[in-house]
């Protein structure tokens, strides 16, 4: 297992995630990995970013992708860690719902989901020791009830699924409760409904978003 590291020049952030780490929605996937790592430079950092986001990842896939020899060899070389999923086991959630009706597929996701967390976190760790933060699920649906249902319970997951490996989280939902208007890329009405097979979905932060994204994980790592 890889020693921790010194917070110290040079310094390499590891951002491990679906879209909206890879910055999806806004222009030169400017997202809040790299406004992070604008802002540790600005404390005097030479850092380097690796950003592993990739769109439509799901926990199942970041399995997979963490015994990428290139994604263990940066988290063997991270001064910091952040990881951001979730989104995407619930979405295909919704669209499995879409076609069976049968509410037992939301609890079967999230109790994968869960598992598949702790196996992250595991391999994580058998990599670094140095800092890891999660990164919670904001609400794009607050006017349906079924987000607004199941999307607390993964969160929920991933707070006690963190805190047994003592991974502090970035709570991203309660900041964006009621801006997600302001927050959002091509927000409508705040309904599952909102989604299409084409166009725009309204589910990534804009810059805005990312900015407070930015801010909510630089205030947990000043209190670690």
């Amino acid at each position: 297992m890889k020693e921790r590291r010194p917070m110290s020049s040079p310094f390499l952030y590891v951002a491990l995630g679906d879209s909206i780490t890879e910055g999806y929605s806004v222009p030169r996937k400017y997202g809040y990995a790299p406004m992070f790592t604008s802002l540790l430079q600005g404390t005097g950092h030479q850092v380097t970013l690796r950003n592993f986001g990739i769109k439509g990842m799901t926990s199942s896939h970041l399995l997979t992708q963490l015994y990428v020899p290139m994604v263990q060899q940066s988290l063997q070389q991270a001064n910091l860690t952040t990881v951001c999923i979730g989104g995407n086991d619930l979405l295909y959630a919704y669209v499995q719902y879409v076609f069976y009706r049968n509410t037992l597929i939301y609890s079967r996701v999230v109790n994968q989901f869960t598992v598949n967390l702790n196996r992250i976190y595991s391999i994580v760790r058998q990599h670094t020791l140095a800092p890891i933060y999660a990164i919670n699920l904001y609400n794009p649906f607050p006017n349906s009830r079924s987000a607004s249902h199941w999307i607390p319970v993964l969160n929920q997951a991933i707070a006690r699924t963190s805190e047994r490996w003592e991974i502090p989280v970035v709570d991203i939902y309660h900041r964006f409760k009621g801006l997600e208007h302001r927050l959002i890329y091509g927000y409508r009405r705040g309904v599952l409904s909102d989604l299409r097979l084409l166009g725009i979905k309204p589910i990534h932060p804009n810059f805005l978003g990312h900015r407070v994204i930015t801010e909510a994980l630089w205030e947990v790592i000043r209190r670690s």
